[in-house]
């Protein structure tokens, strides 16, 4: 059983009470969902992993229960982990546009 989506600095999680495990979630768009369609159909397995709610688990940790029903420690947790990805994905754009976007700018100007 999974708990309802909570959402935390615009990030989605949700509990999954079977696995004691917190899931960083988002939801598929219609294209995904279509290519998920397709893909699954034509080579048996799954290309993002949409489940049957809609929802593409992109990370997942531990957690206990008890951590989760306590609404202070779940905020606390959350908005921590929602910091840390606020930062990987700053620290990822800064790497491209100071690693990769030069390269491509010099490709698209051939």
């Amino acid at each position: 059983m999974k708990s309802n989506p909570v959402k935390v600095s615009g990030k989605l999680f949700r509990y999954d009470f079977d696995h004691s495990v917190v899931e960083y979630i988002i939801k598929a768009d219609a294209e995904t969902i279509d290519a998920e369609i397709e893909w699954e159909q034509k080579h048996g397995s799954q290309l993002y992993g949409v489940g049957a709610d809609g929802c593409i688990v992109l990370a997942s940790a531990g957690l206990r229960k008890e951590n989760w029903t306590n609404t202070a420690a779940r905020k606390e947790y959350l908005s921590g982990w929602a910091d840390e990805l606020e930062e990987e994905a700053t620290c990822l754009a800064d790497d491209f546009v100071k690693y990769e976007l030069p390269n491509m700018m010099k490709e698209a100007a051939k």
